[in-house]
């Protein structure tokens, strides 16, 4: 789990502490964080070529849960689908995970719950939000908040709800869009106060304003950086040095793999073929989700055809009586 993150004498996150996770080992850079691919297959993908595993969180971002249901981050996702992906990823992949629970799905009841559920499923770290719902991604034009009063109940709610003591909150504002950096800035400094673990202020627009947060709020913060948003691109190092302890990347895995499977099936258009050697997929042969240990284990336990029909006949018998 995540454990709460050191806190270096100028009150910026200290990369390189080993207090940040019991998972991540001391790293040189702020926590990277990759969004979620098309599916629970691509997280568990890209946890294969990262080494060694545990240096990074993932989060499990709700815009590639939605693709999988080819919706739009526009609040089509329900608890149950969250919850059921961030499942499937925890049991696929050992790195920290950050869940993004949206509004809560709700008030500060209904994310109480949601916090409850989302821990059970194996989050380390869960993202609510002070959108109006329906809400949309962060870097959509359109947005709208709720009062500040109302989101510091959910946060309230949501330190509550945990059990785990190392489960760490993450509160997020969209109030540049709404109303301005200053209101911004504002908003999450009282999100802290209210038991917030991690500060996200979404989507600023200028480079000031990013050196700004980290020299402004206190609180370990994250950076999102969306490859075509809002957000001015600044390098991982670059905002290691500016103060910041989290570097999202929430669409990068998503938007790679729909370049390589536009670029892959339109070679198989044009040509009626994909050889493996065409640096276009990767190798068949390279097993990226556990299938030695699943084939090891079915040497240890091996499931004749007799026991399998002894044990449905047993199950037969059982029933009939």
């Amino acid at each position: 789990m995540i454990a709460r993150p050191h806190i270096r004498g100028d009150g910026h996150f200290k990369p390189l502490a080993t207090t940040w996770t019991k998972r991540i080992s001391a790293y040189p850079q702020p926590s990277t964080a990759v969004g979620q691919g098309f599916s629970d297959l691509q997280i568990a993908h890209w946890a294969g070529l990262h080494a060694p595993r545990g240096t990074s969180p993932e989060i499990m971002d709700k815009l590639a849960a939605a693709v999988d249901k080819a919706m739009h981050d526009q609040a089509f996702m329900e608890l149950s689908d969250i919850a059921d992906h961030t499942a499937r990823i925890r049991d696929a992949v050992d790195v920290s995970l950050i869940v993004d629970a949206d509004t809560g799905f709700g008030n500060a009841l209904n994310t109480y719950q949601t916090v409850r559920t989302l821990e059970r499923a194996g989050a380390d770290s869960i993202q609510i939000e002070e959108q109006v719902s329906p809400k949309r991604c962060g870097h959509f034009s359109g947005k709208d908040d709720i009062t500040t009063i109302e989101m510091i109940g959910k946060i309230k709610a949501a330190a509550d709800a945990r059990r785990d003591p190392d489960l760490l909150i993450m509160a997020r504002t969209d109030a540049c869009a709404v109303y301005g950096f200053e209101a911004a800035l504002e908003r999450a400094q009282l999100f802290s106060e209210a038991g917030a673990d991690i500060l996200f202020v979404e989507a600023v627009t200028t480079a000031e304003e990013m050196r700004a947060l980290p020299a402004r709020l206190k609180s370990p913060q994250l950076m999102n950086m969306v490859i075509g948003g809002k957000t001015p691109i600044f390098s991982a190092a670059e905002l290691a040095d500016l103060g910041y302890g989290i570097v999202l990347y929430a669409n990068a895995a998503l938007q790679g793999a729909v370049a390589d499977m536009q670029k892959s099936l339109t070679v198989l258009r044009d040509t009626q073929r994909i050889d493996e050697d065409s640096g276009l997929v990767v190798s068949f042969a390279k097993r990226l989700v556990g299938k030695p240990q699943w084939d090891a284990m079915g040497k240890e336990i091996p499931v004749t055809p007799r026991v399998r029909i002894s044990f449905r006949h047993s199950l037969l018998t059982s029933a009939r009586q």
